[in-house]
């Protein structure tokens, strides 16, 4: 295609995208995914039939939090705040921690404590869905509560000779053996997806950080100066450490990131290939404004975070892995994960929709068609085989044949608008070419 039809197809794609967040997602789970106490089922079927009494996880309280914050801020502030207060709500009072600080992994459906750990995957969802909503309703209240849970995680949970986070404390932070994040992930010291999204939450953190500076004042504020070096140490963590020679992440490691396995998971690739290219961003705006290398933390400089073709290497060679050796080129879509050469041809939704804005991120880089014709192709097989046209929202995933996968369901403790909800605004964001939000 010529670069004129490429701007005018992603023009398109962000016309579409744009219905889908909020004709489909955000009102799928306004109408079919709340009870009446604010919360949100923790499981829903694909006849969007809700199991009232399934437990529910601080992940998806802050994946609602979050997606609605968004809205409120991107798209409007009606009918979305509304949901989103109420999200916050939940998680104030059903899933905070009182004594201890931070979030239960679980509550039961009224809202009791289930499961009391501090699995550090979802304090960082917490940190980023908190700090979202501050930035949503410039209410500095929800920041003050995502920079304590901060400082927990610094505190407790950072590691200071290795670098990056490990994966879980007990309740009231203590040390815990190594543990696993789910029951399909290995037993681990750090993992790979809590680290990125650790990565994800100091970013949406230094954010909402610089823009409740007192006086506007990012140049000494000790706040902003504290999120922006944890912020960039996990940048050079993910790059250096996560990051592996082959262009792919490493999923699983000890303390001192040895890696247990060599298994490829292609959606993790191409999510984490913007996400460290927006942390660079957000890192380069906060040392840009500081007054001089005295202000710097740690030795880091102004410089180190600027987005030169050189700073972009890591995040491309994520992109390029993933559509090198992740994406079907005849039908579309990328593919779940591979394991000793052996590809799993399972296309699941939110590889999908990683893919759409990761692919899309590579070509605005770039300039390569190439990727701009594969996130396309992603959404075209999304439209064919993953939205439900009747029920609304994405269904979980899909075989190598295009069949349903059996026995997942359509929404709950995994699954939220989040993914989708965030790559319909990305792809808005960037193809009207907004700064970074």
């Amino acid at each position: 295609m010529e670069n004129h039809d490429v701007e005018q197809a992603l023009r398109s794609l962000r016309g579409e995208l744009q219905a889908e967040l909020t004709d489909d997602i955000l009102l799928f789970w306004m109408t079919v995914g709340r009870d009446r106490d604010g919360g949100f089922y923790g499981a829903i079927d694909n006849d969007n039939v809700a199991d009232r009494f399934a437990e529910r996880s601080a992940v998806m309280i802050a994946r609602h939090l979050w997606t609605y914050s968004a809205a409120a801020r991107v798209v409007a502030r009606d009918p979305y705040l509304p949901v989103a207060t109420a999200a916050a709500r939940y998680l104030r009072e059903r899933v905070w921690d009182l004594r201890y600080g931070g979030v239960y992994w679980s509550v039961t459906a009224d809202g009791r404590p289930l499961d009391r750990k501090k699995q550090v995957y979802a304090q960082a969802f917490a940190i980023y869905a908190l700090a979202e909503q501050s930035r949503a309703t410039l209410d500095p209240e929800p920041f003050r509560m995502a920079f304590e849970l901060f400082v927990l995680l610094e505190l407790h949970a950072r590691d200071p000779r290795f670098g990056g986070y490990v994966e879980a404390r007990a309740h009231d932070w203590s040390e815990v053996p190594a543990s696993r994040l789910s029951s399909v992930d290995l037993v681990c010291e750090k993992s790979m997806n809590t680290n990125l999204h650790v990565l994800e939450a100091l970013t949406n953190l230094l954010r909402a950080a610089m823009l409740f500076a007192p006086g506007g004042r990012i140049s000494g504020n000790p706040e902003c100066a504290r999120i922006a070096s944890a912020l960039s140490d996990q940048i050079r963590t993910m790059e250096n450490r996560v990051l592996q020679p082959d262009g792919h992440l490493g999923l699983f490691f000890t303390l001192d990131w040895s890696r247990l396995e060599q298994k490829i998971s292609f959606g993790h690739d191409i999510e984490a290939s913007w996400l460290i290219v927006e942390a660079r961003e957000v890192a380069g705006e906060y040392y840009r404004d500081v007054n001089g290398p005295a202000a710097v933390p740690n030795g880091h400089t102004k410089e180190q975070f600027a987005l030169s073709a050189a700073e972009t290497v890591p995040a491309l060679s994520l992109a390029e892995a993933t559509l090198r050796e992740g994406f079907d080129v005849e039908h579309g879509g990328i593919y779940d994960e591979c394991e000793d050469g052996e590809i799993d041809p399972c296309r699941i939704w939110w590889c999908q929709a990683e893919a759409i804005v990761g692919f899309v991120s590579a070509y605005q880089m770039t300039g390569r068609e190439e990727y701009a014709g594969a996130a396309l192709s992603t959404w075209s097989f999304v439209r064919r085989h993953l939205l439900d046209r009747a029920g609304g929202e994405w269904f979980w995933g899909v075989t190598g044949t295009g069949s349903l996968l059996p026995g997942y369901p359509k929404g709950g403790n995994w699954k939220t608008g989040y993914h989708a909800g965030r790559a319909c605004m990305e792809i808005m964001r960037r193809v009207d070419a907004a700064p970074a939000y």
